[in-house]
């Protein structure tokens, strides 16, 4: 990044914005990307599984489920708020009441605290 001139103080963005430019900059960048992308996506699906593993876990015991059917039960609900999350920050912008769905689940969250 410093030799090509690109700030690696960005952020979060850092992954998703400045690396594609800095892999563009070099030689055998193209390739580079691929494995880069490749093992960081590998190594945040393995994180998620092993947090999810602790969630079917947690919901079989406390509902006295098989662990396939607390998969099912889990994978259903993360599908239900996950899928129209994903939505309402997306060119859909799907919104409920005038606010985007994920929007909305932190207005309910905070009614539920107080």
């Amino acid at each position: 990044m410093f030799t090509y001139g690109f700030d690696p103080g960005t952020g979060s963005q850092l992954a998703f914005d400045t690396l594609p430019r800095v892999f563009e900059e070099m030689a055998q960048g193209a390739w580079l990307a691929i494995g880069f992308f490749s093992l960081f996506f590998l190594a945040a699906f393995s994180s998620c599984l092993a947090g999810l593993k602790v969630i079917i876990a947690a919901v079989a015991e406390e509902f006295r489920m098989s662990d396939r059917r607390a998969v099912l039960a889990v994978g259903v609900l993360m599908l239900f708020l996950g899928v129209p999350s994903a939505l309402s920050f997306s060119p859909v912008a799907l919104s409920v009441m005038g606010m985007p769905f994920l929007a909305l689940g932190f207005v309910v969250w905070r009614r539920f605290q107080a």
